[in-house]
Formats: structure tokens, sequence, C-alpha cells
């Protein structure tokens, strides 16, 4: 799986805001009622990043009726082609279809724009496949995954947040957050601890950060580039 796709798959996970190593924000950079249309993103993309060849594509509009104006809806479409069957006397390879839906808002800092994912509060409400259909409500959000873009008429690069310098900047006390390290996860014979990266300063503190640090350590290098079709 390719671009945001993987991303996606990820957020698939975070949306219980756990399991996984990309931070997340209590609170966004900008209220969600606040947020406007930034139409840089509307379109239709082809997605691919450093690594996989898997056809994927990504269409971006307005998110519509029950949202607030600012919102916008990702809509995910990936074909992934596995290189071989696990079935070590076949050479045949799988492929699989995955469509996922998300909504999001912008937040513009300078050259960049600042997407916001919301997540809900809960496993149970993340695995409900509505989620994202009903209408917006303030109340069942418990973070945000945040990710800069940099957008141009023709491409939109993506970089998530960097865990360890943010892990680093919380446990120095220059960020308000915390570091919670989960009781484990059984996978095979081993238990895997999981950590989370959870950023809680409000969000002007969260903009001073931001600011200060955008062009720095706060996010990893481009993971992956959109390349507008349409």
């Amino acid at each position: 799986m390719s671009s945001i796709g993987r991303y996606c798959v990820c957020v698939g996970l975070l949306l219980l805001c756990v399991g996984c190593k990309i931070p997340t924000t209590k609170n966004p950079l900008v209220e969600p009622s606040e947020a406007k249309p930034f139409s840089g993103l509307y379109g239709a993309f082809r997605g691919t990043d450093r690594t996989d060849d898997d056809l994927q594509y990504v269409h971006m509009g307005p998110a519509g009726n029950g949202f607030p104006a600012g919102f916008l809806q990702i809509i995910s479409v990936s074909h992934s082609n596995d290189s071989k069957s696990s079935d070590s006397k076949s050479s045949e390879s799988k492929s699989s279809l995955v469509f996922e839906r998300y909504v999001g808002f912008v937040y513009p800092m300078g050259r960049y724009a600042v997407l916001h994912i919301p997540l809900p509060k809960t496993k149970k409400e993340a695995n409900k496949p509505a989620f994202w259909d009903r209408e917006w409500d303030q109340e069942q959000v418990g973070g945000y995954m945040i990710m800069r873009l940099l957008v141009s008429p023709d491409s939109i690069e993506m970089c998530s947040l960097n865990e360890e310098f943010v892990m680093e900047q919380i446990l120095a006390k220059k960020l308000a957050g915390r570091v919670d390290q989960g009781a484990g996860e059984r996978k095979r014979a081993t238990t895997v601890k999981i950590q989370t990266v959870t950023i809680t300063a409000d969000a002007d503190a969260l903009r001073q950060f931001f600011t200060k640090h955008m062009d720095d350590k706060l996010f990893d290098d481009p993971q992956w580039k959109l390349t507008r079709l349409h």
C-alpha cells in the first residue's frame, strides 16, 4: 500500500489513539468550526511514496452537509499487488483493493498547510464504518492526526510528525504532552510494548511551537507525494 493509503491504515489504528508511533495532538491548531476551506487540496491525485509501486488514487473535496464549512473529505482507493503468495509453491501475485474515507481540515502556516484528521475517542467508535459519514460531533473527538503539506499546482508533498523529536520536547518539558507505555500487545511468541505520544498543549502554545519548528525537526522528511491528475 502506498502514499496516503499506508498513512490511512495507520490512522485506522490511531483512531484508537494507541498502537502506532505517529504522535497525536489533543487540541487542533484552529477550532474546527473556524477552519477555512482550502481549495488547493481539491482534486484527484495519484499517490506514491519512497518504496512502494502499488497503484493508488486519492480524491479530495468539500465534506458537504453535516460538517463545518472548512472540512474536506479524503477518499483513498489503493490497488495493492503483493510480490508473491505466502505459499512458497505458488508464483502468483496477490492483489487487493482498499477503499477508505476520512474527513479533515487545514490550517495554513506560511508556505505549508497543516492537515488535521479528527480521531474518535474509543476503539468502539473507530470500528464503526459509519463514523466518517455522520454529522460532525465535537464531543466524539479524542484527538487529531497532523500532517504537514507542501502544496503546489501539480503536487502535494506530505510529512508526518517526527515521533522522536516530539517525545524529546515533551520529556524536556518544552512542549506539553505525555508519553505513555501501554501494557503490551501479544505478537506471536513475544509481547510488544505499545508507546503513545500525545501533545496536550493548547492551541496558542501549539501554534507558537509549530511556527518555531515547522522547518526544523518537528516533521519527518516528505514520505508521500500526491501528483495531481485533475
